[in-house]
C-alpha cells in the first residue's frame, strides 16, 4: 500500500511553482520591463512556454507511462532539476536578453507541466486505492501557493530584488523530487502487489479443486490496473470528447482557460501598472483566492455529487466572468481583494471538474496530460495571442471587459445546451461513482479482503473453475 500521501507532494510542488515565477512572472525581471511594456511582447513571453509545453509534455508523459516501474520515480528528479536550472540561469547577466529568457522559460515550463500532470494522475490512482478524495489532497497545494505568494511578495518589497526566490525554489524542489519519487515507487509497487495477492489468495481458496489459469493473469491485471487508459494522446483526446456533451465540456474548459490566462499570466502586471499595487498586495490577492479554494477542494466530491461536474464548470465560468469584468471598475487597488474569492471558486471548481471528467473517460497519465495541456497550454496560448492583439489597440480595461463578457456569453450557451439535453441531472455522476467504487474495492484486497465480490469477479475471469470452487 502507498505510504506517502499526495498531500505533501502538492504542498511542496506548489511552493516550487510559486518560487520559480508563478503569478510574479510578468514582473519578475525588472530588466525586461521595457521589452514587456509592449502587449504583444508580453503575450509572447508567456505564449512560448505554453506552446512548448503543449507540444512536448504529452510526449514525455507518454514516455513516462511506458517506462518500467523502476525508472518512473527518477522522472520527478530529472524534471524538477531541469526546471530549477532554467529558472536559476535566467538571473545570470549573460541570459538577460528577451530571447534567452523566453527560451529558458519554455524549457523550464515543460518540467513543471510534467510535475503537475503526473501529480494529478498519481492522486487519482491513490484515491482509487484508498477511499479518499482528490480535492482533499489538492487543497494542500492551494495552501502552500498562498503562503508562498505572501512570503515572496513581502520579501521582494523588503529586499528590492527577486533573487530571494532562488533558495526557496531549491529547497522546495528537493522535497518535491523526493516525495514524487517515493509516491511513484509506492503506487507502482502497490499495483503489482495488489493483483498478485488476488490470484495467490484465490488459488489458496481453491485448494484441491484446481487453480487459476495463469495464462490469463497478466491480461486481467492489465485490464484492472489500466481501466480506460490509453498511451496515445490523440486517442485519449478522442475518449475525452467521445460524445457531443463531452465535446461541449472540453470546449468549455478550453474557453475558460483562454480567459484565465489573462489572470494567471498578466493580472499582476495589470494590478501594478493600472492600479499601482505593490508586490505585497499582489501576494495577498493569491491568499484571498486560496481561502475559498481550500473548502471547495475539501468538499469537491460532495459538490460534484450534488451539482454534477458540468454544473460545477458552469459556476466556475460565471465566477470568472464576474470577477474579470469587475477588475475594470474598482477605484482602489486594495478592492481587488474583494473580488479574489471568485477566482478561488473558478479555479477549484474547474480543476475538480476537469479531473473528474478525465477519471470517468480517459483515466490515466496520458488522459490527465491531454486535459492539462488543454487547460494549461492550448487555452492560454489562444488567450495570450488574443490579449496581445486586443491590448495593442485598446486599453487594459477594454481587454479585461471583453474577456469577461466573452466567457459570460459562452457559459450561457453551454448551460442552454445542458438544459436542452437534460444533462447535469446527476445520472452520469451516479453511474461514474459506482464505477469508481468498483475500482476502489478491487484494491481493498491488499488489506485482506480477498474474497469480496470484486475479488470473485476477477478470479472468475481468470478461470471458469472458480465457479465450482465457491
Amino acid at each position: 500500500m502507498p505510504t506517502h500521501s499526495p498531500s505533501s507532494l502538492y504542498f511542496f510542488s506548489f511552493i516550487f511553482l510559486a518560487s520559480t515565477g508563478g503569478r510574479f512572472s510578468s514582473v519578475l525581471f525588472p530588466s525586461l520591463s521595457q521589452s514587456l511594456s509592449d502587449p504583444l511582447m508580453l503575450s509572447a513571453f508567456f505564449i512560448a512556454p505554453n506552446l512548448t509545453s503543449a507540444i512536448i509534455t504529452p510526449v514525455i508523459v507518454q514516455f513516462y507511462s511506458s517506462s518500467s516501474p523502476a525508472a518512473k520515480p527518477f522522472h520527478f528528479f530529472f524534471h524538477i532539476s531541469v526546471s530549477f536550472l532554467c529558472f536559476g540561469a535566467a538571473f545570470l547577466p549573460d541570459c538577460s536578453s528577451i530571447g534567452t529568457q523566453i527560451l529558458l522559460r519554455s524549457i523550464g515550463a515543460v518540467g513543471t507541466s510534467f510535475i503537475i500532470t503526473i501529480t494529478d494522475s498519481l492522486t487519482v490512482k491513490y484515491t482509487q486505492i484508498h477511499a479518499g478524495s482528490y480535492g482533499k489532497h489538492r487543497l494542500y497545494g492551494a495552501v502552500s501557493w498562498a503562503i508562498s505568494s505572501i512570503a515572496l511578495g513581502y520579501l521582494v518589497d523588503v529586499t528590492g530584488n527577486f533573487e530571494v526566490f532562488l533558495p526557496i525554489a531549491a529547497f522546495s524542489g528537493i522535497f518535491t523530487g523526493y516525495l514524487g519519487h517515493k509516491l511513484v515507487s509506492d503506487i507502482e509497487a502497490s499495483d503489482v502487489i495488489d493483483y498478485q495477492e488476488v490470484f495467490d489468495d484465490a488459488n489458496a481458496a481453491l485448494g484441491p479443486h484446481g487453480s487459476i489459469n495463469t495464462d490469463y493473469d497478466s491480461n486481467v491485471t492489465a485490464d484492472v490496473s489500466q481501466g480506460s487508459q490509453t498511451s496515445n494522446p490523440l486517442k485519449a483526446l478522442g475518449v475525452l470528447a467521445s460524445t457531443p456533451l463531452d465535446i461541449a465540456f472540453v470546449l468549455s474548459v478550453l474557453c475558460l482557460s483562454l480567459g484565465t490566462s489573462l489572470v494567471e499570466s498578466l493580472s499582476f502586471a495589470y494590478f501594478t501598472s493600472v492600479l499601482s499595487a505593490g508586490s505585497t498586495l499582489n501576494g495577498f490577492t493569491v491568499a484571498v483566492t486560496v481561502m475559498f479554494e481550500i473548502p471547495l477542494f475539501h468538499y469537491a466530491d460532495t459538490i460534484m455529487g450534488k451539482l454534477g461536474y458540468t454544473n460545477a464548470q458552469v459556476l466556475a465560468m460565471l465566477a470568472y466572468s464576474t470577477r474579470v469584468y469587475c477588475y475594470t471598475v474598482v477605484p482602489k487597488a486594495w478592492m481587488v481583494l474583494l473580488l479574489e474569492p471568485l477566482h478561488g471558486v473558478t479555479y477549484a471548481l474547474s480543476k475538480s471538474a476537469s479531473v473528474e471528467h478525465v477519471s470517468r473517460t480517459a483515466d490515466g497519465d496520458v488522459g490527465q496530460s491531454v486535459m492539462n495541456t488543454i487547460r494549461g497550454n492550448v487555452g492560454p496560448i489562444m488567450g495570450l495571442i488574443l490579449a496581445g492583439v486586443v491590448g495593442e489597440y485598446f486599453s487594459q480595461q477594454t481587454l479585461y471587459r471583453s474577456f469577461g463578457l466573452g466567457v459570460g456569453l459562452v457559459v450561457v450557451l453551454y448551460k442552454c445546451l445542458l438544459c436542452l439535453s437534460g444533462a447535469g441531472s446527476g445520472e452520469r455522476e451516479s453511474e461514474a461513482e459506482a464505477a469508481k467504487e468498483r475500482r476502489r474495492k478491487r484494491h481493498e484486497i491488499v488489506d485482506g479482503n480477498a474474497h469480496d465480490v470484486d475479488s470473485v469477479e476477477l478470479v472468475e475471469r481468470g478461470s471458469s473453475s472458480i465457479d465450482n470452487a465457491f
